[in-house]
C-alpha cells in the first residue's frame, strides 16, 4: 500500500508525518524541500495506490497522462470538469469538501484564525466590543459562536430567514438588508460571503478604527475604495493552512485511513 503527497502545503507536511507514524510507505513529490522521494513525477504517480492532491484540488498536467483505474485520488473542492474526467476513465476520487467532519474542522480552524487577527488590533478588546459577522453559514456560526464567547455584542448580516432565526436564537442581533444601514458602531467586522454586496454609501460609513476582517477569496468590499477611504480591510486568505495546519492534517489522517480501509466501498464519482 503506497500513498503518494503530490503538492500541498504545511497541512500536508503534517500529514506525511502522520502517515509515517502510522507505518504507511509515503512518497512526496513537490512538497518537502529538498526531501521530496528520490524519483520522478511519472514514477510518484505510477508507484502509488493513493494519491493525495492539494487543497483546493491543483494537479501537474501530466497527472492525467499517468493515472489509472486502479488508483484513487484524494483531495478537495475538485472542479466538476475534473471529478467527469474521473468518472469518464473509472478513476475513484474522494473530495474533503464532501466530508462534514473535515468541513466542520475547517470552519472551527477560520473562525479561531480569524478571531486570531481580530486579537491583533490594537484600538480596543474583543470583550465589550461590538461585532458584525457577515453571512452565517459554517465559518461564520462558528465566528459568531466565539466572539459571544469572549464579551462582544454580535450582530449578524444574512439574507437567508432560517439562518436569521438561528443567528436570533443563538444571542445574536440579526440584520437582513445593509443598504442604508450604518456600520459606523462596530468596532470588529467578519466578512464570510464571497460576493460583492456591500454598496459604498455602507462602506463610507464604516469607522478608521474599525478592524475588518474579510476570509473570502474575492467578493465582500470594494478593496480599491476601500483602501481610498482608509478603511482597514484585512485580506486574510485561506486561514487554516497559516493558524492550525496540524489540526487540520489530524483531521485529513483520520479520513485518509477511513478510505483507505474501506477502499473496495470507494466508487468513482
Amino acid at each position: 500500500m503506497t500513498i503518494a503527497i503530490i503538492g500541498g502545503d504545511k497541512r500536508y507536511v503534517y500529514l506525511y508525518e502522520l502517515l509515517c507514524q502510522k507505518g504507511y510507505d509515503v512518497l512526496t513529490f513537490g512538497l518537502l524541500d529538498g526531501q521530496d522521494s528520490n524519483i520522478t513525477l511519472e514514477d510518484t504517480i505510477t508507484s502509488a495506490d493513493f494519491i493525495i492532491l492539494p487543497i483546493p484540488f491543483k494537479a501537474p498536467a501530466d497527472l492525467y497522462e499517468y493515472i489509472s483505474s486502479r488508483q484513487t485520488i484524494i483531495s478537495g473542492y475538485i472542479p466538476p470538469d475534473i471529478r467527469n474526467f474521473f468518472k469518464e476513465r473509472g478513476i475513484s476520487n474522494y473530495d474533503f469538501s464532501n466530508n462534514p467532519y473535515f468541513l466542520m474542522q475547517n470552519s472551527i480552524t477560520t473562525a479561531e484564525g480569524a478571531i486570531m487577527y481580530a486579537l491583533g488590533n490594537p484600538y480596543c478588546t474583543i470583550s465589550t466590543s461590538n461585532s458584525l459577522v457577515m453571512g452565517y453559514g459554517k465559518c461564520g456560526k462558528e465566528i459568531a459562536k466565539r466572539l459571544i464567547l469572549l464579551g462582544s455584542n454580535v450582530s449578524v448580516f444574512e439574507k437567508d430567514p432560517v439562518a436569521v432565526r438561528c443567528s436570533e436564537l443563538s444571542g445574536c442581533k440579526s440584520i437582513d438588508n445593509l443598504c442604508g444601514h450604518s456600520l459606523t458602531d462596530y468596532d470588529y467586522i467578519f466578512n464570510t460571503i464571497p460576493e460583492r454586496l456591500t454598496p459604498c454609501d455602507t462602506l463610507q460609513t464604516i469607522s478608521s478604527h474599525t478592524c475588518v476582517i474579510d476570509i473570502t477569496h474575492s467578493g465582500g468590499f470594494d478593496i480599491d475604495y476601500a483602501n481610498k477611504a482608509g478603511i482597514n480591510i484585512m485580506k486574510t486568505g485561506s486561514i487554516p493552512p497559516v493558524t492550525a495546519p496540524y489540526s487540520i492534517a489530524l483531521c485529513i489522517v483520520d479520513i485518509i485511513c477511513s478510505i483507505i480501509n474501506k477502499r473496495g466501498d470507494i466508487n468513482a464519482i
